[in-house]
């Protein structure tokens, strides 16, 4: 009855198609948005990549820590969900970060050793070939 009454109305058809372009566009907008930002390679790409499963491992804790503790607080509800939402974040990016420079996390969290570090690695010498070593000390033949 009712509804059928309002389907039937032309303003409303044309609202929800409206309103239907509308999110295919923002979806559109929001994929073309990401395949541009992702498919150059960067550093941010590379370490969102390597701390995704920390990230995800570890925000779960952060959560209910944070959401226990704004509990009993009087702010408004979307006021704690922005609030949980930034800190858990922030302190899940941290502690991937963290993850990835500890060894012992690096291996838990990662499921890999760490790598040796550039120090460790033997030096690598240039190569001078005797005509370049000539121009470099003249005279010296």
């Amino acid at each position: 009855g009712v509804w059928l009454a309002q389907v039937v109305q032309p303003g409303f058809v044309v609202e929800v198609l409206l309103e239907a372009l509308l999110v295919w566009v923002a979806v559109g907008a929001v994929l073309s948005f990401f395949r541009q930002a992702f498919s150059q390679p960067g550093g941010f790409k590379l370490w969102l990549a390597d701390a995704s499963y920390p990230i995800y491992l570890s925000h779960h804790f952060f959560v209910i820590l944070f959401a226990g503790l704004l509990l009993s607080s009087s702010l408004a509800a979307p006021v704690k969900f922005a609030l949980v939402l930034g800190l858990t974040s922030l302190f899940s990016a941290a502690f991937a970060q963290l993850a990835r420079n500890v060894g012992v996390l690096h291996w838990l969290y990662l499921g890999r050793p760490m790598p040796r570090a550039a120090v460790e690695a033997a030096p690598v010498r240039p190569v001078i070939t005797p005509t370049q070593d000539a121009e470099v000390r003249p005279g010296t033949d």
